[in-house]
This record gives structure tokens, C-alpha cells and sequence, in this order.
């Protein structure tokens, strides 16, 4: 074998990047002619290999003709070697080396003993789908590479019993780890599923494989062809063969009453497979949404798309220019989303945070202790209740839910805001694991920007928030704390405007951070200004403003001590609903 692996996903990295060790060397015998046809078969730019079979069987005949024999390479006796299984047939391929591809691939699905899960995670079955691998040249399938392991993501996540990593979490890997163990366990996944896909003409072929983590072994695998441009079928047998084939290697099974809504429109369904592959900035998210809203009016029944478009909207409205009407076409989104398939979470958890940000804590409460009660195996479930929870002031509460929620998904950053209930608690070393979830984005940035303000590391802080991304939200702020304790009309005139900016903010945590950098840098009477907006939009702050240092300077302050009994009703109001509520 010219190349060699534990996995599938191993060996055909080895394909794309690895010169093979010449034949000649393992094998004497080899001629250099037939080490020449050899090389050039394999050869890596498609442009210099064989063009045709009628081009190697000249070169064969030539080799013959040329040496007086029959034989080319009188090879020893090969050694015995274990019995394989060959797989599905990938088609007709023209390139030999895409051949000698297949047959590699094919000639290593070994009989594997399956793992048990529950030798592997004593808390049941977890899996981790990673983005696939295009090995073709045609890179307008790259889309692919996401929208399969999604659909896998979504059918997996189905199956009440079985943890699933969430893909945000799994997408940071864009090649096929070389080590597949340490990715599984970085995961904390007993299991992977990986797959890798080929376009040729109008043909795409797929391939699938699940691998136990504990025994590096290939589980199950399978593959078929289809029509490049047939993804609703693609999608189908995707869906089915992992319901059929891969949940029984994991001992479990799928409802069949639980599959959710269904494409109907092939070219809406390409659009939406292609929207997930755009990036989380303020272009591709326009992008994303156009194609969003066009896969919306070709197919409106289909739930996955009104879930998708729920999030860029939000993004439209948070970081872009999408305002108010982005936030509400976003609910739109969602309920929609929910009323076509109840089960999905992900629009609940945004309706039920969005309830928050706007100040109905009550009403936020209750539908994310609904959707606790619904899906009590659920990190995000979870995570909604804690967020309305830190909003309400209610801490430890909230601290217990985020460590519930790490506990089942240690590697989620969608659970990254936890580290702001550790913010607010002055936990800065517990804060920054929450923070580790999700590395280099701008949350991340922003976060820890604020905790390196109480510590006097204004220079660190600085040198963060001028990371970001350009928005006008990060770069005013980041002239605060240029400016951090001067006293200059200069200073003045960047804390007037990011007053005037956090003011406007939707969401009243973004508005309470405000402040509280407003305070540690000097801006004393326009820092409780700020906080006292985000009081009044429903962010109790208490006992947060007790535990974050950046209000040291305000201790005694008797504005401050007003702006806090403010932030103690809130979060009484609160309590006594929850007393109430029994």
C-alpha cells in the first residue's frame, strides 16, 4: 500500500499531501520503467499524470517489448495478510489514480469489532460529527463540507439518549486531524463520524464512517453515488443510513415520528446548505441572509431555515445595521421556525434570551424552565435558563446551571457568556475557562478586556479590544481605555460617545459592561448614568456590581449607592416572583 492509516480520514490526507516511498525501494524486483509508470500513476498535479488507461497500457507494453519478457517485475511471494472487506463501488473513473484511490480506500474497511459506548462514556453514548473533506479539485462543493455534518448533526441530535456535540463546536476542524484520538477526546466524544466526498462529471460520491475514540477502529462506514446536483436525495440517504446503520452500532435507535420537517425544493435546499458555510461577519451574514429569504419563499415549510435565518438576523441586528426591524424579523423567524417543528431548541433558546434582553424576566423564566422540563439532557437548555437567571441577579443559581451545562458539553461555545456570571461573581480565573470555549472570537476579546481593567493591566487590555472586529461598539470603547484615567478633553469627549453609543444598545448586559469600563476609567458620573440604563431594561446587576471590581472608585459614592438599590429591587422583584411561583 502506497498509503497507510488507522482510518479512512487518515489515509487519503496521506493521498493529497505524501510522496509515496517508491516501489523500487520496498521492492528490488521493480524495474525503473515500471517504477516510472508507477510514479506517474500517483503523481499529485492531475495534470502530469496518465490521461487515459490506452496511455498506461502503452507504456506496460513498451516495458515488455523493451526488457524481452512477460513479466515486468518478478515480485517474492507475497505474505499473508488478514482478510478485508471491499465496500461500495464509487463508479466509473477515468483517472487511474482516483482508481488505485478507491481501491485503497475500499481493500482497508477491515471487519472491526464494534466499541460499546457505554465502555467509553459512562454517561451514555456521545458523538462528534466533523466537517468532511472535498478531495476533489471542483470547489464549489466545498459548501459541503458543512452541510452534510450538519444534516448528520441534526438527525443524531434527535435520539433523546445520545449526547451530540454541538458542529459549532467541531467546525474549528477544516482538515481531518491526523490524530483522531486526541481529537475525540478534546471533544469528549466517545465517537466521530467523518466523511469525505468526490465530485466527477455529474456524479458525487460520498462516503461516511463512525470511529470509536477508545479503540481508534472504524466502527461502521458506508457509501453511495448520487447525482451531483440531487441533494434532497443525498440529503435522504444521509439521513436514513444514519438512522438505519449507525445509530444500531451505537446500541441505540431513532424515533421515526421525530424526523422533523422535510425539503421539498431541490433549489432551496442548495441554498440553505450553502448559507452555513458563510462565515459569522457583517458581508457573509448579508449574503447568507439573502440566500436564506430566497430558500424561505421557494420552500416556507421547511423548519431548518427559519431556524438559520432566526440567527443572522440577530447577527443583522447586534453587530451590522439591521436595528430594531433585523431583532423582529429574527423573532418572526423563530416562531416560525417552532411552529413547524416543536422540538427544535434553538429558536426556543432565542426567544427566550431575546425575552430577557427586553426586560421580561418573568415570562423568560418561565419558558426556559419549560424547555429544561422538555429536554432536561440539554447543555443549551440549560444555558437558556442560566442566562435568564445571571439577569435577574440570581448568581449562584445561574452558576449551578452553567456547570450542569459544561458537565454535559465541555467543548460548546455557545456556553462562553457563562464566564460573565463569573465576571459578576469576581471569579476571573473561572471566568477565563468559560472564555477558552470560544478562543480569538470578539466576546472573547471583549471579556477579557474587562477583566484585565481591575487587574491594571490597561496596556493588555488595550491591546485586545484593538483585535476586534471593526464596529463601532468595540472601537469607542477601545478609546476609553486608551485614554483610561486621563484627564484630557480628549478623554472627555471618546467617554461622551461611548456614553451616548451603550445607551442605544439592545441588550442591557452590553450596556452594564459599558459602565462598568465607563467607571474604572475614571468616568464616574456617566458610568452610573450607563448603569442605570441597563437597570431600567430589566439587568438587575446585584449582586454583581457588589463583586466586580471595576466599581471599587464607587464604593461610597452615595449616586452609586442609589443606582444600587435600584439594582437590589430588581433582582427582589424577582425572588418574590419566584416565591410566588413556589
Amino acid at each position: 500500500m502506497p498509503f497507510d492509516g488507522g482510518t479512512s480520514a487518515v489515509i487519503f490526507s496521506e493521498i493529497l499531501g505524501k510522496i509515496p516511498t517508491p516501489a523500487s525501494q520496498i521492492n528490488p524486483a521493480v524495474s525503473p520503467g515500471l517504477q516510472e509508470v508507477l510514479s506517474k500513476a500517483l503523481e499529485k498535479d492531475r495534470n502530469l499524470r496518465y490521461q487515459s488507461a490506452a496511455d498506461i497500457r502503452a507504456d506496460l507494453q513498451r516495458l515488455i517489448r523493451d526488457s524481452g519478457t512477460q513479466s515486468v517485475a518478478a515480485a517474492p511471494a507475497a505474505a499473508p495478510i488478514a482478510k478485508r472487506k471491499v465496500g461500495h463501488v464509487w463508479g466509473v473513473m477515468a483517472i487511474l489514480a482516483l482508481v488505485a484511490l478507491g481501491v485503497m480506500f475500499f481493500l482497508r474497511k477491515e471487519d472491526a469489532p464494534t466499541a460499546s459506548p457505554k465502555q467509553q462514556d459512562t454517561t451514555g453514548p456521545s458523538v462528534a460529527v466533523l466537517p468532511f473533506q472535498n478531495l476533489g479539485a471542483d470547489t464549489s462543493a466545498d459548501y459541503l463540507r458543512l452541510a452534510v455534518p450538519d444534516e448528520i448533526t441534526t438527525v443524531l441530535s434527535r435520539v433523546p439518549s445520545l449526547t451530540v456535540r454541538p458542529f459549532s463546536s467541531t467546525a474549528r476542524y477544516t482538515e481531518t486531524p491526523s490524530d483522531l484520538g486526541a481529537a475525540g477526546r478534546d471533544l469528549r466524544a466517545a465517537n466521530l463520524v467523518t466523511g469525505q466526498y468526490y465530485a466527477q462529471g455529474d456524479q458525487l460520491s460520498l462516503t461516511l464512517e463512525a470511529i470509536s475514540v477508545e479503540n481508534d477502529r472504524v466502527i461502521w462506514r458506508d457509501s453511495f453515488t448520487v447525482s451531483e446536483g440531487d441533494l434532497l436525495t443525498l440529503r435522504s440517504q444521509v439521513a436514513e443510513q444514519v438512522r438505519q446503520e449507525l445509530l444500531p452500532e451505537l446500541g441505540l435507535r431513532s424515533d421515526p415520528t421525530a424526523g422533523g420537517t422535510q425539503p421539498t425544493n431541490a433549489e432551496a435546499y442548495e441554498l440553505y446548505a450553502r448559507s452555513l458555510a458563510a462565515p459569522n461577519n457583517l458581508e457573509s451574514n448579508l449574503q447568507a441572509l439573502e440566500m436564506l429569504e430566497r430558500s424561505a419563499e421557494l420552500d416556507p415549510d421547511y423548519a431548518p431555515t427559519w431556524a438559520a435565518l432566526t440567527w443572522r438576523y440577530y447577527f443583522a441586528g447586534q453587530y451590522g445595521d439591521g436595528g430594531p426591524a433585523a431583532f423582529g424579523k429574527a423573532n418572526r423567524a423563530a416562531e416560525r421556525a417552532i411552529d413547524l417543528d416543536p422540538n427544535l431548541i434553538g429558536p426556543a433558546s432565542y426567544l427566550t434570551t431575546r425575552s430577557a434582553d427586553e426586560g421580561d424576566l418573568q415570562g423568560a423564566f418561565e419558558a426556559a424552565q419549560r424547555l429544561v422540563e422538555h429536554r432536561r439532557d440539554s447543555s443549551e437548555a440549560l444555558f437558556t435558563r442560566s442566562y435568564v437567571l445571571r439577569y435577574a441577579g440570581m448568581l449562584e443559581e445561574a452558576r449551578r446551571d452553567c456547570e450542569a451545562a459544561l458537565a454535559l458539553d465541555p467543548v460548546s461555545r455557545g456556553l462562553r457568556s457563562c464566564a460573565n456570571v463569573y465576571v459578576l461573581s469576581g471569579n476571573a480565573n473561572r471566568a477565563r475557562e468559560f472564555l477558552a470555549l470560544d478562543p480569538g472570537s470578539d466576546f472573547q476579546a471583549w471579556t477579557e478586556a474587562a477583566l484585565l481593567l481591575p487587574e491594571k493591566k490597561e496596556a493588555e487590555a488595550l491591546a485586545v479590544l484593538e483585535g476586534l472586529a471593526e464596529r463601532v461598539q468595540f472601537s469607542e470603547m477601545t478609546e476609553v481605555v486608551r485614554h483610561c484615567n486621563e484627564d484630557s478633553s480628549e478623554a472627555r469627549s471618546t467617554a461622551e460617545t461611548a456614553e451616548a453609543l451603550a445607551m442605544a444598545f439592545h441588550d442591557p448586559e452590553s450596556i452594564y459592561f459599558s459602565a462598568s469600563n465607563l467607571a474604572i476609567c475614571g468616568h464616574h458620573q456617566a458610568a452610573l448614568r450607563v448603569l442605570r440604563q441597563a437597570i431600567d431594561q430589566g439587568y438587575c446587576s446585584y449582586p454583581g456590581v457588589d463583586n466586580d471590581p471595576r466599581w471599587d472608585d464607587l464604593r461610597q459614592d452615595p449616586d452609586f449607592l442609589e443606582v444600587r438599590e435600584e439594582a437590589i429591587a430588581c433582582r427582589n422583584r424577582f425572588v418574590e416572583y419566584l416565591e410566588q411561583r413556589g
